[in-house]
């Protein structure tokens, strides 16, 4: 069984049968299952409940409060009763990360409130969270002879907890965020850089395109079905009425020019859901649209918006130039990054830089890369094929050989022939240590939280392209992240000059086309 230290954190592994032997942790010397008690602070508790095996039972207390002194000596009795069941008392006022996460109502000092509730806990209860069985039950029979009543679920309980391994989603909290002092600056720079890359391509071509994503691969039309019964946690922002919704996707590569589809980098795939409700995020009053913008890779490549205006430099210096040396380099990157591959790893870096397999983008599963408001939540969000024949073209080579746009006809002929759908799930954040907001290259661990779905996306068979789809969405339509819901707003340094960013590259667009980019009201408002 695995044990983590109370007071350094260390896991250790104690063979079950020797639990009662007095166990210590072999890093520190604390003792590891004492009948009593046991305080622990913000720094350890997450590691501490999540890593853990044994059962755990924790006392939310604070020194202002009576009831939680009250309770202190019976939770102590209960400790003494049940030496195979972790006690471990949280002071609210210290641990103010566990205390928000944690205890249902708790706004920090002063209102502190908390609750028993049932949990389901490897090793004691096989089967769902059941109110009665297992730990509760046995801390049921033991509490009450010590003047502890144990409610009904869902009542109130003074100051006690019960949670379990299986850590619950983080609420969102401000203080998981940390704007940088010279972010406008960073901004700035990186509005500079895409607006050269548009200059650029402006320049050669004679029409503003995206700095960004320039390329398209697919425009598909479909619906976004949103099922009965989600779980609280799931059933946030616009995902909290079950209901059909009208959607529009972009499949794109990501450089900001118009390039052979030899020269391979990462797919981005642009979901605009219509028809949405909620209050507005800033600047986008009055619109009913809630836009998802992602990449075929769980990370950003950059941990901040500094580190990518760094590298941006080096994209819009390149942006439109030496085509013929770009396709070499990008059959080398290849050859590399199949090399990488085989010894069971994958560069981030090599496949940025075209070293991206030539693969069918329609069998790939793409990232929001960075999190995203899930309502009283927080997370990330993706988008999985889940019909036998998206999923058959995973890493499904493409003959791109003098085939500039191969991967558009790949497209096309797959929905030429037959529909698809793909699952929109979220990764909702259960430790903020683990998971971070500011560091977009980080990677939640999906053995802390799963990837969980919440809707459907349904596309029919169609034409994925033509010039009346690429006039009406290529060039008619705008997505950005920071089109949607308050509930939903973009999170961390990467999201927030994206704002900006984004709008400038959309005015460039505008002004330099003569064109209004503006946000359906409906599908029907987007002339197929």
């Amino acid at each position: 069984m695995l044990l983590v230290c109370p007071h350094c954190a260390t896991t250790n592994r104690v063979a079950q049968e020797r639990l009662r032997d007095e166990p210590v942790c072999a890093k520190c010397g604390t003792a590891l299952m004492e009948a009593r008690p046991v305080d622990v602070s913000d720094a350890v508790f997450s590691k501490f409940i999540r890593a853990t095996e044994a059962p755990v039972l924790v006392d939310f207390w604070a020194a202002w409060c009576g009831p939680c002194r009250q309770m202190a000596p019976h939770f102590a009795a209960a400790a003494q009763s049940l030496p195979d069941v972790r006690f471990v008392k949280v002071d609210s006022d210290e641990a103010r990360q566990a205390s928000a996460a944690y205890v249902p109502g708790w706004q920090g000092s002063g209102a502190a409130i908390g609750r028993l509730v049932s949990v389901r806990h490897r090793g004691l209860d096989d089967g769902p969270a059941r109110p009665r069985a297992g730990l509760s039950a046995r801390t049921e029979r033991r509490l009450p002879r010590s003047g502890i009543p144990i409610p009904p679920p869902g009542a109130a309980a003074m100051s006690s907890t019960l949670v379990s391994s299986q850590v619950a989603p983080l609420r969102y909290s401000a203080s998981y965020e940390h704007p940088e002092p010279d972010e406008g600056q960073t901004q700035a720079q990186i509005e500079e850089q895409m607006r050269k890359i548009q200059e650029k391509t402006y320049a050669d071509g004679g029409k503003a395109i995206r700095s960004v994503h320039a390329k398209s691969h697919g425009l598909l039309v479909g619906e976004l079905r949103i099922p009965v019964g989600l779980a609280p946690e799931l059933a946030q922002g616009i995902f909290a009425r079950p209901g059909t919704l009208p959607v529009v996707i972009r499949l794109s590569t990501v450089p900001g020019d118009i390039l052979p589809d030899d020269i391979s980098t990462p797919r981005g795939m642009s979901v605009k859901i219509i028809g949405v409700d909620g209050e507005r995020l800033p600047g986008t009053e009055g619109d009913v649209t809630q836009d998802f913008i992602m990449v075929n890779g769980p990370s950003f490549g950059k941990p901040d918006a500094k580190s990518f205006a760094k590298n941006l430099k080096l994209l819009a210096a390149t942006t439109d130039k030496a085509e013929g040396a770009k396709q070499v380099l990008s059959a080398a990157l290849r050859g590399l990054e199949k090399v990488v591959e085989a010894v069971g790893g994958q560069s981030a870096t090599l496949t940025s830089l075209g070293g991206h397999p030539e693969t069918n983008p329609l069998g790939e599963t793409y990232y929001s890369q960075v999190p995203v408001l899930f309502g009283e939540y927080f997370g990330k969000i993706c988008v999985r094929p889940v019909s036998p024949s998206l999923k058959a073209l995973y890493k499904e080579p493409v003959d791109l050989k003098d085939r500039p746009d191969g991967l558009r006809d790949a497209v096309a002929a797959y929905f030429e022939e037959q529909g698809g759908e793909w699952e929109l799930c979220v990764q909702l954040c259960t430790d903020i240590a683990e998971m971070p907001v500011e560091d977009a290259s980080v990677v939640w661990d999906e053995t802390l939280s799963p990837y969980v779905p919440v809707a459907r996306i349904v596309v029919g068979a169609q034409a994925s392209w033509s010039d009346a789809r690429a006039r009406a969405i290529d060039d008619g339509l705008a997505f950005s992240p920071w089109h949607g819901v308050a509930a939903h707003r973009p999170l961390g340094g990467v999201m927030r000059v994206r704002r900006e960013v984004y709008k400038a590259a959309q005015r460039f667009r505008a002004e330099k086309n003569q064109r209004t980019l503006s946000e359906p009201k409906a599908i029907g408002d987007i002339a197929l």
